[in-house]
């Protein structure tokens, strides 16, 4: 089993594991995880999504910027290492969306928050 297989182990079905020799992420795995991401949330000019992001270096790739600008995917920065004083608000969004009967403005909500 490889370093790829055990990422999978209890992963949703449509889940991808791919893992970077360093076992940091770079650039090149990224751009894949945002072309999967893409995929799943369905961007549009019609639709686009705010991704909330900590600055690092894998998300300055000019390819990476370019597929999510192409992609109306709206990629908000922090500075690094300060996205886990985000999960504090995940409460309020997911308590907040809830009380929509709209289930697409819930699942909007809840998109967002998947990566804080």
């Amino acid at each position: 089993m490889d370093k790829n297989d055990r990422l999978m182990i209890g992963a949703p079905p449509e889940s991808i594991g791919v893992a970077c020799e360093s076992g940091w992420m770079n650039a090149e795995i990224f751009l894949q995880w945002l072309q999967h991401f893409q995929q799943n949330v369905h961007s549009s000019a019609a639709r686009p999504v705010l991704l909330i992001l900590d600055w690092h270096g894998s998300h300055k790739d000019l390819k990476v910027i370019e597929y999510a600008r192409d992609n109306h995917i709206h990629m908000l920065s922090t500075p690094p290492h300060t996205t886990q004083n985000f999960s504090r608000l995940t409460g309020y969004f997911l308590n907040l969306s809830s009380k929509h009967t709209d289930q697409q403005a819930h699942r909007r909500c809840v998109e967002i928050l998947v990566l804080g």
